[in-house]
């Protein structure tokens, strides 16, 4: 009876249980393509993070290590900050311009183009802060320089291991 009200096109929709079960399989492959996106979005995203902070901390140990008689830990707070302060605006960069994104990580090219002017960019960013809050000499310049120049072989190297590996992962149509 209430069957009959119904227009056709709702009278076509499936209503069996294993019917329902298809349609949802068939959609499910979509959400689960999405929540791999976000893996890979925020596993490049902690990728950079780890570098930042890999290469600033060494650096800071190192200094220690050489010039403060093998003390090692008493600034590694600073280089924690330096490293803090650059993967924010690296990471918060990269978010707001959606470099995460599989599309753009792909574009293995241009990609390292925009990680070299981010790079310099983030660190003119740390330097101004720095001399805003005039806490340029809480970090070593010594430290600050070997950070900047192996900082960004680092990243682009995890970055390329990265996009690598994504590659490696993905199959024909998997990712869209």
């Amino acid at each position: 009876m209430f069957h009959e009200r119904l227009p056709e096109t709702f009278q076509l929709l499936p209503t069996s249980a294993e019917r329902r079960r298809s349609v949802w399989s068939a959609l499910l492959p979509h959400r689960g393509r999405a929540a791999a996106r976000v893996a890979l979005s925020s596993a490049l995203a902690a990728t950079d993070l780890a570098a930042i902070l890999a290469v600033t901390l060494c650096m800071e140990l190192a200094y220690e290590f050489v010039y403060q008689d093998g003390a090692l830990g008493a600034g590694s707070g600073r280089g924690l900050r330096l490293a803090a302060l650059l993967g924010l605006v690296i990471v918060a960069t990269n978010a707001l311009r959606a470099e995460y994104s599989l599309d753009k990580v792909i574009d293995q090219k241009a990609n390292f183009q925009r990680v070299t002017s981010l790079w310099l960019v983030a660190w003119a960013a740390v330097l101004v802060v720095s001399f805003m809050t005039k806490t340029t000499n809480d970090y070593s310049r010594l430290v600050s320089l070997g950070a900047f120049i192996t900082g960004l072989p680092v990243l682009i190297v995890t970055r390329a291991a990265m996009v690598r590996l994504i590659r490696q992962r993905l199959t024909a149509g998997s990712a869209t």
